[in-house]
């Protein structure tokens, strides 16, 4: 049993029980790189809205909040795969690709993101008590619509996508799951390796729709050249390259050959 007075002990073996990621470690380079990048990104993400905050016009708010819930979630799956915690990390390659669906879907039509956004802000503005905690926005349910059919096109491009989406869920977000239990509180090197890939993919994905968003925008070409060092690392350290439903992406995997 233990009790109170044990709390800085206890805290300090949890803290301390996880992968030590040095030059010995067969999954260094892909921790390495994953969170080099992701620290490399949230600094691209915060000089952009203090450099470029001029140039933020509504048609780039609702990608730019996605955005940074997706560097929090980046950073989230370091900690989960660092200390074994692999279902839990699953759960969050769930969200991360739904994330940079909902971020491709928005940035397909960026006017009628503009004008989903400011009427979310009306609605917000109009309901000043706040009294229903779980009343759902109505930017909130047009996300979920765009999630919903950016998801349905993953199966239209490869039914494995729609596999890889319920094997994700299956082990991350649904309790049923009787063997991801078994994940959980000791080292494994292939799903180590395996979630620190997905992370990575994922850094790529988020990077690249992060470009994307100021594609009409006179700083394009700045945010771009800004993000493309996180481009040419992911891309070395991916072996099995990006998935195909990533495929308009790849202009910032080879910038020369689109260009």
């Amino acid at each position: 049993m233990y009790y109170k007075s044990d709390f800085e002990s206890l805290e300090g073996v949890l803290i301390n029980d996880g992968e030590d990621y040095n030059h010995r470690h067969p999954n260094y380079n892909l921790a390495s790189t994953y969170l080099i990048n992701i620290q490399n990104f949230q600094d691209i993400h915060e000089g952009v809205m203090q450099r470029f905050s001029g140039e933020i016009e509504n048609e780039h708010k609702s990608q730019l909040m996605m955005e940074l819930r997706g560097i929090n979630s980046l950073k989230s799956l370091y900690w989960l795969v660092k200390h074994h915690r692999y279902t839990a990390a699953y759960g969050r390659v769930r969200f991360l690709l739904e994330t940079y669906l909902i971020l491709r879907g928005l940035n397909r039509d960026k006017n009628r993101t503009r004008k989903k956004y400011e009427k979310a802000v009306e609605e917000i503005k109009n309901d000043e008590d706040g009294s229903n905690p779980f009343n759902t926005i109505y930017l909130t349910k047009y996300l979920s619509g765009i999630r919903r059919n950016e998801k349905g096109e993953l199966g239209d491009i490869d039914e494995s996508y729609s596999d890889m989406y319920d094997h994700l869920s299956n082990i991350g977000s649904h309790p049923q799951s009787i063997t991801s239990m078994l994940n959980d509180g000791s080292w494994s090197h292939s799903q180590e390796g395996d979630l620190f890939r997905f992370g990575l993919i994922f850094v790529f994905g988020l990077s690249a729709q992060y470009v994307q968003i100021f594609s009409n925008s006179s700083i394009y070409m700045d945010i771009f050249r800004a993000i493309d060092p996180i481009f040419v690392s992911v891309g070395l350290a991916l072996d099995s390259g990006l998935p195909t439903f990533m495929k308009d992406d790849l202009k910032y995997l080879y910038p020369s050959e689109y260009w």
